[in-house]
């Protein structure tokens, strides 16, 4: 027997389901975008988690090397092999910046030498004095709290601009940045008791600028206290 084929008409789908299809595609385009440009900051949370390991009193995992400012979320398993134990540090001091609403004066920076806070001149001193001014006090205070929290190596060092001393007590600008370190050492070895022993100071005179002494604004940026904090050992 010969049979015909049936011709059946196709099936047609509903109209909407072509709108759903494409709500689907673009919501999935959508989710891919963002898991591709999620990014987690690492040192905020390297710096969470040594201060868990310092309560629960265990050890934090120390790094030599820098610490990358972020990574995708497939990196993320590695970022406790990555620990920098100097992290809670900056943390702590950039803390102690916003609280006091100081920011303009005081900055942190990280660099090979390890975390630095630096501290306009004009914060702390007079011009061509080593005398510590009062309202820098509790400034000095914090940082000495700080100092005896975390357990590490810190240099006090001073610089000046390359404006050459008339008068007054010292005759060089050697002098007065090693004055003005020797004079934050006594304060807070007085006041806050931390140990000298792992606390060192220097003066640079204006050796080590950071901006153009050709401008007023240059030379109020190169008259500095800086505190470096670095790994212990």
């Amino acid at each position: 027997m010969n049979y015909k084929p049936i011709n059946r008409a196709p099936r047609r789908q509903p109209s909407w389901m072509i709108t759903f299809a494409d709500m689907v595609t673009l919501l999935l385009a959508f989710f891919i975008l963002l898991f591709t440009f999620a990014q987690i900051d690492l040192r905020k949370f390297a710096a969470a988690l040594g201060s868990i390991h310092k309560e629960l009193g265990t050890s934090v995992i120390r790094y030599q090397g820098e610490v990358p400012q972020k990574t995708s979320l497939i990196e993320f398993p590695h970022v406790q092999s990555s620990l920098n134990p100097l992290l809670p540090v900056r943390d702590a001091l950039e803390n102690m910046i916003f609280g006091m609403k100081i920011k303009q004066d005081l900055s942190v920076i990280e660099t090979k030498r390890g975390i630095i806070l630096r501290v306009k001149g004009k914060t702390f001193f007079n011009a061509g004095s080593d005398e510590i001014l009062e309202d820098s006090f509790p400034i000095l205070d914090k940082i000495g709290d700080i100092m005896n929290k975390f357990k590490f190596n810190v240099s006090i060092e001073g610089h000046t601009d390359n404006a050459q001393l008339t008068g007054g007590k010292f005759k060089s600008n050697w002098e007065l940045s090693s004055a003005r370190a020797i004079s934050v050492l006594r304060y807070l070895q007085g006041k806050k008791h931390i140990n000298v022993s792992a606390v060192y100071v220097a003066g640079f005179a204006d050796s080590h600028p950071i901006d153009n002494n050709d401008t007023p604004e240059g030379k109020s940026n190169n008259r500095r206290v800086e505190f470096v904090f670095s790994p212990d050992g």
